[in-house]
């Protein structure tokens, strides 16, 4: 996922062939095999490449990266975030429009939010400061065929420090790929 999202966000000039492993016996694939790998782990492998079909890089873009395992998150709070009023929401879309010069959005419209923090820790959550008031400040946009985004630079209210993401921003829409898989990737 992560070659492919590079590529395709990147504008990188690029050819993608997606090359599939003749051999599905697991007795074959154990013998040859260098790490160890269980054989029932193997046939979990051939099932799920069977099951995804022909691979194209729409499909690789919306199944998204693989999951992250042994993360200590809280299990009741997804994400936190800075989320806007209506007034605001229509105010940031036509700063993107005007900036992008897009006609339209894309098919997938997003509730405009800055994700602070994707899987929190339980302390994280009791320190972020819950129904504050923050400015954040627009520094950019990105226009793709996949996803729209405003990049957000400083955040007011000592906001900046907390803000998990390597790159802040608010995502406006998407047309195949999910909102946090598209942009997290750019």
């Amino acid at each position: 996922f992560d070659y492919i999202a590079a590529l395709e966000f990147g504008a990188y000039p690029h050819f993608v062939i997606f090359v599939r492993m003749p051999e599905t016996s697991t007795h074959v694939l154990h013998s040859r095999g260098l790490h160890g790998v269980p054989k029932h782990r193997l046939q979990s492998f051939i099932t799920r490449i069977k099951q995804m079909k022909e691979p194209s890089v729409g499909r690789v873009l919306a199944a998204g990266p693989m999951k992250q395992r042994g993360l200590q998150a809280t299990t009741k709070v997804l994400y936190t975030g800075i989320f806007f009023d209506t007034t605001v929401k229509l105010q940031i879309e036509q700063v993107f429009k005007k900036n992008a010069r897009a006609d339209s959005l894309l098919r997938n419209v997003c509730n405009f939010h800055v994700t602070t923090m994707f899987l929190p820790k339980k302390e994280y959550v009791q320190s972020v400061g819950l129904g504050a008031e923050v400015s954040v400040e627009i520094t950019g946009f990105y226009a793709h065929r996949e996803v729209q985004i405003l990049t957000v630079g400083s955040i007011g209210n000592g906001f900046e420090a907390k803000v998990g993401n390597e790159v802040p921003h608010i995502t406006i829409s998407t047309q195949n790929v999910q909102p946090g898989v598209g942009t997290n990737r750019i």
